[in-house]
């Protein structure tokens, strides 16, 4: 991402390039996608899934930051845009699979 200071961009377009960064840095501090069950700061907020953010249209988005963000990325994964996550994250997607402990005796 280029420097937010370049006079050339809009404040929307500093607003977007913002929100994607954060969208990419920032984790899941509650929930079942929290600290606890991946732990140990939980997911990035753009490795949500899409049924999970769409619970929140009904109860409501937290509020501050944290809620713009995760509205953010619903909007961007109901278009089919966040390949977009891809091209900006610095960490390999986390896996939402649990592993499964398996006791192999061959004897």
């Amino acid at each position: 991402m280029e420097n937010n200071d370049n006079p050339s961009k809009t404040p929307e377009q500093q607003a977007f390039e913002q929100a994607l960064k954060d969208a990419v840095t920032m984790r899941m501090p509650f929930g079942k996608f929290g600290p606890e069950g991946y732990p140990p700061h939980g997911l990035l907020l753009c490795d949500l899934p899409y049924e999970y953010l769409r619970c929140f249209i009904r109860k409501g988005f937290p509020k501050g930051r944290l809620g713009e963000i995760m509205s953010f990325v619903y909007q961007l994964k109901l278009d089919g845009a966040e390949g977009v996550f891809k091209l900006l994250r610095e960490t390999p997607r986390q896996s939402l699979r649990k592993p499964i402990k398996r006791n192999y005796d061959f004897s």
